[in-house]
């Protein structure tokens, strides 16, 4: 008798793992076969506390499987078993029998190694391990570890009521490779259309919302319940789309109030064959499983679905770019690649707004009127002055259920972009934005008036800010413009017309700690510390019990240098639930005291980090951790995390992530002298404006960037000509072209130029990037003392690069190591073999861990060899 066959989830699984031909992509579908079995399992049976599913991790979907008794002696589950327990625990095994809960107990400490936070396994492993899985599946099916093996997997198309009131199902079985009409059955009152059910013995068991179906005749495909946190986030395994609920609402209207109820308050279904008790059954190690990602979410979209980006409307603006670029910019430098838009001159405040910083303006004029509602009005009063406040937590919250009951109103957008900026969720922002300016369109009023502002500044920034001064003199006391504005245009024009921009806010209402945490927030940014820190202090003598606030006082501590003060306030931060960007820089701080006793603490804060949920934060310290590690050298480290990185923020949907993931490490490459992988990040880098979504103005921006490097390769490797193109264009999408690209074609030609330095205070990056350009000249031309003298200054300086890890610019490291290697080149070429030697064993001592086959590094040890005795 065949055996039946299997849902068709998991067929779909089977069949994408069997016609893969890349090796990694049948290894990941095989695998997924089995986590897709798990869910459908736990769906259709969940245990009587759901609450630790509303961000489930692998190890929490196996803690939540049924039971199931008996031994499994099946050939192909035991070489799993086998599999799973020599490369997840370093075990090795070879048993005789297993059982349901241990086989399945295995899965999560695998998926941590291989999927999750593990080394790239070569073709030969990956092709293995497919055939492993895939063997196993069915008979798995078959011995009743999943579902019981005369249950259905179902569809209920529609129900149709009688006359007479009686209730007929239309009934779709989910089965094999493709759905099935069966036909019409009873059904109960409990028996709702558009949901997926387990059939068994006639009962109906109910697997929504864990499990949804969409059926169709162009495709039809079964999602899965991924997370919960604002909304509800379905998978879609065989293609690997993950879904939001906003997405699915026509399908399913009451989606998202599903699905919190049942995490919130547990699963509330009758009883019945798909409900079960709290059992004592044996159950996966706790911690199992704890340290990846929520299911799969990111590996399967690039590895499962072709590696298609998330497509993302081409009108929506990234906001994002405006901070992260903007920031960016500050340590790029140069006339033209300064990322506001040209033209923009900014303004200061007028004399008419200069009145005493103490008043307040009219209520109506701080807290706008939203509805007619009192207790929603009241609400929202709540979440602005949170806001205000910088309290984030609380302003998060509120805004949250304004947003969510006044859907059409634009302010609790506003709001909570500005929100979703302070925990360095851009993508947030910006689409928070989007929804804001989208709503006004159209209308009419002093609020649409003030989105239009925003909506007109995409496209000529100049053209905004002109309309904004008309506003604001019509509007002169309207507090929350003014901030605002003055936080959307915070990185447009120069930094003293953002700071005007703040300080005309204050002067019509000085009571709120968030113009102080925004203004120190911008002179941080721009390099301005004793100016950052002082406005941290005045937010603080507002607002002394803000974590937000104490955790911007600690990283502008730690950027100047004062550690074990910036430690103080960071670890306060983080106990009172501060930003995650303060436990980010705490733990990095513990890098920066030479004590060995710090240091190993920074592997449990790193793991911590690397296991956080939220994927903008996530992304936060996987994108900077990459910097650290460059900056000592341990490129092939930064290299693996920089790959896990860009492809997570692709399958999140975070395509803007990659610009400061990947962009400013390329500048390390070029310098370390690895080409080849600094033009594989730019290939990565350009999937951002093809495809993405770019305002014009924002994908010239990035493409100065990108020409500016490119440039800089190709002198590199010598082509003079290829270079000279790139600062043409350079120079016709922006006057000026690339400081620093004008300085290397000049110093490749042997001209004779002077590169001045940059301020201090616009950190390491560029600095240490200008010296040695610098000592590059005099050595091209032959002028060997003045290089000597040049490359010293840079070692001079090392400290300053080697102590201050939160400088945002840590990519330093390499231009002093190169530094290292040229000048003991230049002291053995004067036969000044003791000098020589010294300065490599200072290179040595400055780069302890790097990896020896960097370029820079083969050629010290290059001279080490003809500075060796004997030779």
């Amino acid at each position: 008798m065949a055996a039946p066959p299997l849902p068709l989830p998991i067929a779909a699984l089977v069949r994408r793992a069997r016609n893969a031909t890349d090796p990694t992509r049948k290894h990941l579908a095989s695998y997924y076969a089995w986590e897709a079995s798990i869910r459908l399992t736990v769906a259709a049976e969940p245990p009587a506390d759901v609450s630790t599913l509303g961000m489930p991790s692998t190890g929490h979907w196996v803690k939540a499987m049924p039971p199931r008794p008996g031994s499994l002696t099946d050939p192909a589950l035991l070489a799993l078993h086998a599999l799973l327990a020599e490369v997840g625990t370093d075990s090795r095994q070879a048993p005789k029998s297993t059982n349901a809960q241990k086989l399945l107990a295995l899965l999560p400490a695998y998926r941590n190694k291989v999927i999750g936070h593990g080394s790239t396994r070569n073709d030969a492993f990956n092709q293995e391990a497919a055939r492993v899985f895939l063997e196993a599946i069915e008979p798995a099916w078959r011995a009743g570890v999943f579902f019981p093996s005369d249950a259905v997997l179902v569809f209920v198309e529609k129900v149709e009521i009688g006359a007479d009131g009686d209730r007929k199902a239309q009934i779709v079985r989910l089965e094999g490779l493709a759905s099935e009409r069966e036909g019409e059955a009873q059904a109960g009152e409990d028996i709702l259309p558009g949901r997926v059910y387990l059939r068994k013995d006639g009962h109906f068991a109910s697997l929504h919302p864990w499990v949804l179906f969409e059926g169709g005749e162009e495709r039809e495909r079964a999602l899965f319940f991924n997370g919960y946190r604002n909304a509800a986030e379905y998978l879609d395994y065989a293609s690997g789309d993950v879904v939001k609920s906003k997405a699915l609402v026509a399908a399913f209207p009451s989606l998202d109030a599903d699905v919190g109820a049942l995490v919130a308050g547990g699963d509330k279904r009758p009883s019945g064959p798909g409900s079960r008790k709290p059992s004592s059954a044996p159950r996966p190690a706790e911690g199992a499983g704890e340290a990846e990602e929520k299911a799969a979410a990111g590996e399967a979209a690039a590895a499962v679905s072709q590696e298609k980006p998330v497509a993302v409307p081409k009108k929506a603006r990234p906001g994002w770019l405006f901070p992260v670029l903007g920031a960016a910019a500050l340590s790029i430098g140069g006339v033209g690649v300064w990322l506001g838009s040209k033209g923009t001159s900014g303004s200061k405040p007028s004399a008419d707004v200069a009145v005493s910083a103490s008043a307040a303006p009219a209520e109506e004029d701080l807290i706008p009127r939203i509805s007619q509602d009192p207790a929603l009005q009241a609400e929202f009063r709540h979440g602005m002055e949170s806001l205000l406040q910088a309290d984030v937590y609380g302003a998060e919250t509120a805004l949250l259920t304004v947003r969510d009951k006044a859907p059409r109103e634009p302010w609790p957008h506003v709001g909570l972009a500005i929100v979703a900026a302070l925990q360095k969720h851009f993508e947030d922002s910006t689409r928070e934005l989007d929804e804001a300016i989208g709503l006004a369109r159209g209308a009419t009023g002093r609020d649409a008036e003030l989105m239009g502002i925003l909506d007109m500044s995409d496209e000529d920034a100049a053209k905004g800010l002109a309309a904004w001064e008309a506003f604001r003199a019509k509007h002169p006391k309207f507090f929350l413009a003014h901030l605002f504005v003055a936080y959307y245009f915070m990185y447009r024009g120069t930094v003293s017309e953002g700071i005007a921009r703040y300080e005309a806010a204050r002067a019509i209402d000085g009571r709120h700690a968030l113009t102080h945490v925004l203004e120190s927030w911008l002179y941080m940014d721009s390099g301005k510390l004793p100016e950052a820190l002082s406005e941290a202090g005045k937010a603080l003598e507002i607002q002394g019990a803000s974590p937000w606030i104490v955790a911007q006082r600690g990283m502008v501590r730690m950027r100047m240098g004062d550690t074990a003060a910036a430690r103080v306030d960071l670890e306060q931060a983080i106990a009172r639930r501060g930003p995650f960007l303060a436990h980010v820089t705490y733990a990095f701080s513990l890098l920066s005291t030479g004590k060995s006793e710090d240091e190993a603490l920074f592997p449990r804060e790193r793991q911590t980090l690397l296991d956080t949920k939220n994927a903008d934060d996530r992304l936060a310290f996987m994108c900077t951790h990459p910097l650290v590690l460059l900056r000592e050298g341990r490129a092939r480290e930064a290299d693996a995390l920089l790959e896990e990185a860009a492809a997570f923020a692709v399958e999140k949907g975070k395509q803007g992530t990659l610009l400061r993931c990947v962009l400013l490490p390329a500048y390390s490459d070029v310098v370390l002298g690895r080409f080849d992988q600094a033009e594989a990040k730019f290939g990565k880098v350009s999937n951002v404006w093809e495809g993405f979504g770019l305002a014009k103005t924002d994908e010239a921006r990035a493409k100065i960037m990108l020409k500016g490097l490119k440039g800089m390769v190709a002198l590199e490797k010598g082509d003079f000509a290829r270079a000279e193109g790139e600062l043409a264009e350079l120079k016709r999408l922006a006057s000026g072209g690339n400081d620093e690209l004008v300085y290397a074609v000049a110093v490749a030609r042997k001209e004779d130029v002077v590169i001045p330095d940059t301020p201090e205070a616009r950190g390491n990056f560029p600095r240490f990037r200008r010296m040695h350009l610098q000592a590059r000249s005099f050595e091209l031309r032959g002028k060997l003392d003045e290089a000597e003298r040049a490359y010293g200054k840079i070692l001079a300086e090392r400290e300053k690069c080697a102590k201050r890890v939160f400088d945002m610019h840590l990519l330093c490291g390499p231009y002093v190591a190169d530094a290292f290697v040229r000048l003991a080149e230049l002291q053995a070429k004067r036969d000044a073999k003791a000098e020589a030697l010294s300065t490599l064993d200072t290179l040595a001592a400055f780069w302890p861990r790097a990896d020896p086959d960097l370029p820079s590094l083969k050629r010290a040890a290059a001279v080490r060899k003809k500075l060796s005795p004997g030779k």
